[in-house]
């Protein structure tokens, strides 16, 4: 079962999609660096899942993140 503590959650093994994207896989879907994934993460502005040291990311959540960012300009 996950839980939330903010904007990480701690993934079970049959949690979620069934593609998970990595950080180096947002960056580049958001043409940007793997540093500015990780501040959008602690910031509490991007959902992502931890599964041991490793972040993975719904892609539901990335195209809503997307989608956020266009309402916003």
């Amino acid at each position: 079962m996950a839980r939330n503590t903010g904007s990480v959650s701690h993934a079970g093994p049959n949690d979620g999609p069934a593609q998970w994207l990595k950080v180096d896989d947002v960056a580049r879907r958001l043409n940007c660096s793997r540093t500015f994934v990780l501040t959008e993460i602690r910031a509490g502005r991007l959902l992502a899942f931890r599964v041991g040291r490793h972040f993975r990311f719904d892609p539901s959540e990335v195209e809503a993140y997307c989608a956020s960012l266009r309402q916003t300009r």
